[in-house]
């Protein structure tokens, strides 16, 4: 299992923040004890988390809300501080990032409670089963991955929309653009809106991905609901 993560992509953190000796000495950690100590290697990439997120929050010009903070919570703040995050879950996208905020919660919990160094006290480390181990880590580096590359697209003065993960909202100055700039048509006969002459969206295809509750009173109104 070990072999489904893919360890060297962290050097783009390192290459990122070359004067962050933490950093570097948290991806050593990862990368020394992937085989061999995963128990250890689950702690190294919890710090990893938590530095790349309080990095990112101080380098958008914001603090965290507390010096002791819990994990999911550095992590919240530091989607936040990017602007990837809805205030409620609208779409399936947003969905996933609470899932991700939810598990590291629970891997927190997981490590504080079994961990060789869980707040100083002696654990239970025979509970930490290679396979848990390896699923935590994963989860702690997507988290990584994620605030990371946004942040690291953002800095970037060419940066490329298409890759951002921040939300229709966060772009209002480019939508007034966008919507400047295009034309719009209708094709009765096909039920589709026509963009730029060429791109072609079903009214049930922008239903069923921005408004499901509209989607779903249209058929409700007809008789057929869900």
């Amino acid at each position: 299992m070990a072999d489904l993560i893919d360890i060297s992509v962290l050097n783009d953190i390192s290459e990122f923040w070359p004067e962050s000796e933490y950093i570097k000495q948290c991806i050593r950690g990862i990368e020394r004890d992937i085989q061999s100590d995963k128990p250890a290697c689950m702690d190294s990439a919890k710090c990893l988390l938590e530095s790349v997120c309080k990095t990112v929050i101080h380098e958008n010009g914001l603090l965290p809300s507390s010096d002791k903070i819990h994990l999911n919570k550095l992590f919240s703040e530091a989607l936040t501080a990017l602007g990837i995050v809805r205030a409620a879950a609208t779409d399936v996208e947003t969905e996933l990032f609470n899932a991700l905020v939810k598990s590291i919660e629970q891997v927190g919990r997981y490590r504080n409670h079994y961990g060789a160094v869980a707040h100083g006290r002696v654990a239970n480390c025979e509970k930490l089963s290679d396979d848990i181990c390896i699923m935590a880590i994963s989860t702690l580096l997507s988290g990584c991955l994620i605030i990371f590359r946004e942040h690291k697209n953002q800095s970037d003065v060419n940066s490329d929309i298409r890759y951002s993960l921040r939300p229709y909202e966060a772009f209002s100055g480019y939508n007034d653009i966008v919507d400047d700039n295009s034309q719009a048509g209708i094709d009765d006969e096909q039920a589709e809106v026509i963009l730029n002459g060429s791109i072609r969206f079903r009214y049930s295809e922008i239903l069923f991905a921005l408004d499901r509750e509209a989607y779903a009173d249209i058929i409700s109104s007809v008789g057929n609901g869900p």
